[in-house]
């Protein structure tokens, strides 16, 4: 939570936002996009665009100024915060401008340096997958409250780069399909081929993996995702064609969670996380406030890690049934089933699906059973606190064509003569399926794509 001092901070912040004329045409670097490392220009937006971002993109303000860190994030491979951590830019911005833009295209090379000379150990769950390996950058956004994922971000990469930033854009490739289906196909001359969202995922990833060290020269290289470096900027200047069209299209973005933000400065970090842009966990008492009442809300979140190395995430559909009953004692029941079905194959890059699954329920939730296809797998569930939460863990593995079903089944900590629920949606998953309901009320039913208050 922010200090008095940060509080006093983000008071002027919202005045000075206020304070901006919005009808004046002015001139200056469209920052949401540089941040997201979209774009390597200078546009200029009139009276329409300057309104547009005003109203609907408060914290755009707080990129007037600072050096960021801009993480480029595949989810076919999904991790807490929307997805492994690919490559990354740092951007340096003045009075809008960027005044350095510099991209790192192959993080796993840098992390090897580092873990050459160091050691680290990761967190007990992650070391199983890690398999006696250091814990380096580019899985370093596991926990599930980016705010405290992000500062172990930070402190990888300033332990590995010498380099210190003021915050961080995490930016998921599912922006990039976006993108795309609103440019249609681009062409890059320079690799003879045309990219689309039907293609995106199949071609950034033999570009990268593949194509790439085809030439024996660019093994000496080794910087494999050039070619995403190549293609970002051409998709974003042919979306800027329809720049309100893209200006809405980054809102949805923000709204899905697709872009995350952390900033180390507390009054700007305060700001994003009251826009819900800043994939935090709410406290118990934010919760309170968001539902403006007294009495505790309850919370659902599914969180995913996926660790196998194989691009199937994307492939993987999840079925959420969430069903709430008041036993004969009073006390509420919550019965969750998880239908975990892959939909891909064993072609490259798709294949089995290794995920370690945590679902986070109010902190003091009493876990009754665990079942895995119908089977007791209660003494292998991994029960623990993180972000004032308790959470279920599972290692689960599901092979293409298979479907898993997890079931779990708790007491909550609390009985409410009123009933709400905040279930939180996961940066970079697409197309969860949710059901809730409390006794015989179904109160949702349908595609999770935004944080649903019940």
């Amino acid at each position: 939570m922010a200090t008095k001092g940060g509080d006093v901070k983000v008071d002027a912040l919202s005045r000075k936002i206020k304070k901006v004329k919005k009808k004046k045409f002015f001139k200056f670097w469209l920052p949401i996009l540089i941040l997201t490392g979209l774009i390597s220009g200078f546009f200029v937006f009139g009276r329409l665009g300057a309104s547009f971002l005003l109203n609907n993109v408060e914290p755009i303000s707080l990129f007037r100024d600072g050096k960021y860190l801009i993480l480029f994030q595949n989810n076919a491979e999904i991790r807490s915060s929307g997805g492994f951590i690919g490559s990354y830019a740092v951007a340096d911005i003045r009075n809008w401008e960027i005044k350095d833009l510099s991209f790192n295209t192959n993080i796993i090379k840098l992390d090897r340096q580092f873990t050459d000379k160091n050691y680290v150990p990761a967190p007990a769950p992650l070391a199983k997958f890690l398999k006696g390996q250091s814990w380096a950058l580019r899985d370093s956004n596991y926990d599930a409250s980016f705010p405290e994922a992000a500062e172990d971000i930070l402190n990888f990469y300033s332990r590995e780069t010498g380099d210190s930033v003021d915050g961080i854009i995490a930016l998921n490739a599912q922006v990039m399909i976006d993108l795309l289906k609103m440019t249609g196909p681009i062409y890059l001359d320079q690799y003879k081929l045309a990219v689309s969202a039907d293609n995106f995922y199949d071609v950034t990833q033999y570009q990268v993996e593949k194509a790439y060290f085809e030439n024996p020269q660019n093994w000496v290289i080794n910087e494999p995702k050039t070619f995403l470096k190549d293609l970002y900027p051409a998709i974003v200047k042919k979306a800027l064609a329809n720049k309100i069209e893209f200006l809405t299209l980054l809102q949805k973005e923000l709204k899905q969670k697709e872009i995350i933000f952390y900033f180390r400065d507390p009054a700007k970090e305060q700001i994003a996380c009251q826009q819900n842009w800043a994939g935090k966990i709410p406290t118990k008492q934010e919760l309170k406030d968001w539902f403006e009442t007294n009495q505790e809300v309850d919370y659902l979140y599914i969180n995913s890690n996926s660790y196998s190395g194989d691009k199937s995430s994307l492939k993987i559909k999840e079925n959420l049934d969430y069903r709430l009953q008041t036993r004969f004692d009073g006390k509420l029941q919550a019965d969750l089933k998880i239908t975990h079905s892959h939909l891909g194959s064993y072609v490259w890059p798709d294949g089995p699906n290794d995920n370690w699954l945590r679902v986070f329920v109010p902190e003091g939730s009493l876990l009754l059973a665990a079942k895995l296809n119908g089977k007791d797998i209660s003494q292998a569930v991994t029960v623990g606190t993180e972000a004032e939460k308790t959470f279920f863990g599972f290692r689960v593995l599901t092979n293409p064509g298979q479907a898993n079903i997890l079931e779990f089944s708790y007491l909550l900590p609390f009985k409410n003569d009123e009933y709400h629920l905040l279930v939180q949606k996961q940066p970079g998953v697409i197309g969860d399926e949710l059901m809730v309901s409390n006794g015989e009320k179904v109160l949702f039913k349908g595609v999770l794509e935004t944080d649903k208050k019940l």
